[in-house]
């Protein structure tokens, strides 16, 4: 194909683009369906959604049994283990 046919089947293509897309211009955009949410929704979509969230937490019975086990010796213990030395000495 030599380049003046090249350029003769470009311009064919675009002219067929440019009256392709003339006439979807004459044609009004298609209508939103898109309807704005009362405050009122809007509030009980989150509470809904926090809702769903806390279902899957921890019972609050369940955080004070792992508590209770747990006592103030138990954590004075642990930071002395932490400071005494590990292994055999040299």
């Amino acid at each position: 194909m030599t380049a003046k046919e090249e350029l003769a089947a470009l311009k064919k293509e675009i002219e067929a683009l440019k009256s392709a897309l003339s006439g979807k211009e004459d044609k009004p955009p298609p209508k939103s369906t898109f309807v704005p949410m009362s405050d009122a929704e809007h509030r009980d979509q989150m509470h809904q959604a926090a809702e769903r969230r806390m279902s899957m937490a921890m019972p609050p019975s369940a955080v004070r049994y792992f508590a209770d086990g747990v006592t103030a010796a138990d954590c004075a213990d642990l930071r002395q283990q932490s400071h005494r030395p590990t292994g055999r000495p040299v």
